[in-house]
């Protein structure tokens, strides 16, 4: 399991490149190279692309050489005296004074020489994969601490889920005993009633109607089924993030109908419990690649 949300940093060959992962749904990959290196987005995408399955990654490389002969300031001349006739004749205009302090804040005046794309991608590409090595571990780091919150939720959910099984069972006793704790109400309010009773066999069987009615069984075996699911999932897939969510809906439709069938106190208090560990346990999913 991999979280979504991850960060990676390498500095080499003089260039410093981070790598930030956010949550998304899809995948989504995008890289800011310096302006000389523009060529090389698409190859150095690639070289990312395999290692991420869904989730947004900003990708940041900039150019940091060191402070050798080689790397000098360069100053672009000609740029400059364009730039100084042109603020020279605002001068003029507008009064003041132009001095070189004034073309250092122009872009483009001055920079250090950054290696063409011919000789670029080989310097580049050696510390991006450091820099992604950093933040495919970083991200594996964070599954693991999101696999450590989700597991035991879903180990309460086969338990709710078992609890749940276990007072189903005596569901057609519980409707037979409220049918007959109504009749008894309604006799002692008009005892004339006792005329027109039922028999036994007849509140025996709407007992048992109110019973298929609500009944559950095929409920819980999906949302058994479900649950082994999405531990198999945890366990097995690479890329597991849209899986677990899809199953996490079907879940929760299953939930959702034990609530709405089964009107027993004690079966309405553990769907709530399921829901609310339900309901974490998609938040966390979200974050998984």
């Amino acid at each position: 399991m991999k979280s979504m949300t991850g960060f990676g940093v390498a500095d080499k060959n003089g260039f410093h490149i981070e790598i930030k992962g956010v949550n998304s749904r899809y995948r989504e990959i995008r890289m800011r190279l310096p302006s000389e290196l523009s060529s090389l987005e698409i190859p150095l995408k690639n070289m990312v692309h395999g290692s991420i399955e869904r989730g947004k990654a900003d990708i940041f490389v900039s150019y940091i050489p060191s402070s050798s002969a080689n790397n000098a300031l360069c100053v672009d001349m000609e740029y400059a005296q364009v730039c100084y006739d042109e603020l020279t004749m605002l001068a003029d205009k507008f009064g003041g004074e132009v001095c070189f302090r004034d073309l250092l804040t122009l872009p483009g005046i001055t920079g250090r020489p950054i290696p063409d794309a011919g000789t670029g991608q080989a310097m580049v590409e050696e510390p991006l994969k450091a820099a992604l090595e950093g933040f495919i571990e970083s991200r594996r780091i964070e599954g693991e601490t999101l696999c450590a919150d989700i597991t035991p939720r879903v180990e309460r959910l086969l338990e709710i889920r078992e609890e749940i099984d276990g007072l189903s069972k005596g569901m057609a006793d519980i409707y037979r005993q409220r049918l007959q704790t109504r009749l008894d109400t309604l006799i002692h309010n008009d005892p004339s009633v006792l005329d027109k009773m039922i028999d036994e066999n007849r509140l025996a069987q709407e007992s048992l109607i109110m019973a298929d009615k609500s009944d559950i069984t095929e409920e819980l075996v999906r949302l058994e089924t479900h649950l082994g699911s999405f531990k198999d999932t945890m366990e097995t897939t690479k890329a597991m993030g849209r899986r677990l969510d899809f199953i996490l809906q079907e879940i929760n439709r299953e939930i959702n109908t034990i609530g709405s069938k089964a009107q027993i106190t004690n079966i309405s208090s553990l769907v709530i419990d399921a829901k609310s560990e339900l309901e974490k346990i998609r938040e966390q999913v979200q974050n998984i690649e």
